[in-house]
């Protein structure tokens, strides 16, 4: 295959992988803690000859767009959301998992929950559990829950050294490939959930660049062809023929 149609065709396939990473941003842009992503690619040249090369990328995956969302009120004392770099803790049967989503709520064993039913972590690396008529609930930034006057917990608020890294698994829960940090610069604050850090403008837009893109390789890619074609009738023509 020629080295323009193959170029033409690798380039169609990164801006498919892009393609589909913008529909999921903007599938995701009401989605409460939601973090952006897109395709992150390297480039490799190919010594072709002497003195020309050829451009190549690789796919590695997606990079996570790690920028804080906007805090949205809800009034609800087991919504929460946090300024800063950190994560909640998650229990899981699969593991310890991390989440910017703060819309919790209480199970019927008492035990602060997700929306699937998972248990937030306190810092003592178990489920917490709001005594049964606790009265009024309140959160300070550090994490702490405090039933009246009384401390019943702290929430475990991690970080990471590279949270970009950070893979996505179910329930939108987050998977972390290093240990997880202390995260003393985190702020929760009570009564919010974060929204989406998706910009559907700039995705819109960007996908429309993108769309442009792949219609510029399908053009290269059809004259190429037109070129082989047509290579290939003039040289089995019988010579002398019209």
């Amino acid at each position: 295959m020629e080295s323009t149609m193959y170029l033409a065709i690798a380039r169609q396939a990164v801006l498919r992988r892009e393609m589909e990473s913008l529909a999921n941003n903007i599938a995701n842009a009401n989605t409460s803690g939601y973090k952006s992503q897109a395709p992150l690619f390297k480039e490799v040249l190919t010594k072709t000859s002497p003195t020309e090369y050829v451009s190549q990328v690789i796919d590695q995956g997606l990079m996570m767009n790690t920028s804080d969302g906007p805090l949205r009120n809800t009034d609800n004392n087991y919504d929460f959301g946090i300024r800063g770099a950190g994560y909640f803790a998650i229990a899981t049967p699969g593991g310890e998992r991390y989440t910017r989503n703060g819309n919790f709520k209480l199970d019927a064993n008492s035990r602060l929950v997700t929306q699937t039913d998972n248990g937030v972590l306190g810092a003592d690396n178990r489920p917490i559990t709001i005594p049964p008529n606790a009265g009024d609930i309140r959160v300070a930034g550090d994490g702490t829950i405090l039933a009246g006057t009384q401390v019943v917990g702290q929430m475990k608020i991690v970080g990471f050294a590279n949270d970009r890294q950070l893979k996505r698994g179910p329930n939108s829960l987050l998977i972390a490939n290093e240990a997880p940090q202390r995260a003393p610069q985190a702020k929760v604050v009570q009564g919010v959930v974060e929204d989406s850090n998706v910009v559907p403008m700039f995705e819109l837009s960007r996908m429309t660049e993108v769309v442009r893109g792949y219609q510029q390789a399908n053009n290269i890619i059809d004259q190429e062809h037109n070129r082989q074609r047509d290579a290939v009738r003039r040289l089995g023509r019988p010579s002398g023929a019209a």
